[in-house]
């Protein structure tokens, strides 16, 4: 943070965007907008909308307003920006699918490990495997993955496959991976429901 004012205490709109840069890299979505509130509601520079959006994508969050918006056919990263933004991907020619993922395969490893999952849902929710697979590959490929968030996405892709067997050992591997996340613990109740099969007691306390 040194260096985001001038003289007369006025914040250094250069510094201020590096700054912002730097935290959205690191994924600190709410730290990135507090940083660029300094240049206040009317800064002259066309980038700060972006950050902003950028932002709250990378915090989870929704962002209806989001210039990124009508970007989901852009040949570039505001292609995956736009999906982040978006809750469900429409289906057809308006989504550029490639340009999705390399964007997202380009991401430094700690952006990989955090948007991953919800990026690889939207494609799920489209039928489409290739590209959940190639969002899973670049997660698992990250250093310090998570094994268990990879083995969740695995079971999540083989349920909407309707293979529940396979489906069954991923969860599985989520849950003894970590026992206290819920999601892990809803993915292995929906392969037990879709074979038909009873939880075990223990599984069920």
């Amino acid at each position: 943070r040194d260096g985001l004012f001038g003289e007369f205490d006025a914040p250094d709109e250069e510094a201020v965007l590096t700054s912002v840069r730097l935290l959205l890299y690191l994924g600190f979505g709410a730290e990135a907008r507090q940083t660029a509130d300094i240049l206040g509601p009317e800064a002259a520079t066309d980038r700060l909308p972006l950050y902003r959006s950028m932002a709250r994508l990378v915090d989870g969050k929704s962002d209806p307003q989001t210039p990124f918006a009508d970007m989901l056919d852009c040949d570039g990263p505001a292609a995956l920006w736009a999906a982040l933004a978006h809750d469900r991907l429409p289906a057809g020619p308006d989504v550029d699918r490639d340009a999705i993922v390399q964007a997202f395969q380009a991401l430094p490893p700690q952006l990989r490990r955090h948007l991953g999952s919800g990026l690889a849902e939207r494609f799920l929710a489209l039928d489409d495997t290739e590209a959940v697979r190639m969002i899973r590959d670049a997660m698992e490929r990250a250093p310090d993955a998570d094994p268990g968030t990879v083995a969740l996405l695995d079971a999540k892709a083989e349920l909407h496959q309707g293979n529940a067997d396979a489906a069954l050992a991923h969860a599985e591997t989520a849950v003894a991976l970590d026992g206290d996340n819920a999601d892990n613990l809803v993915a292995l109740v929906e392969t037990h429901f879709q074979k038909l099969q009873p939880l075990d007691p223990d599984i069920a306390e």
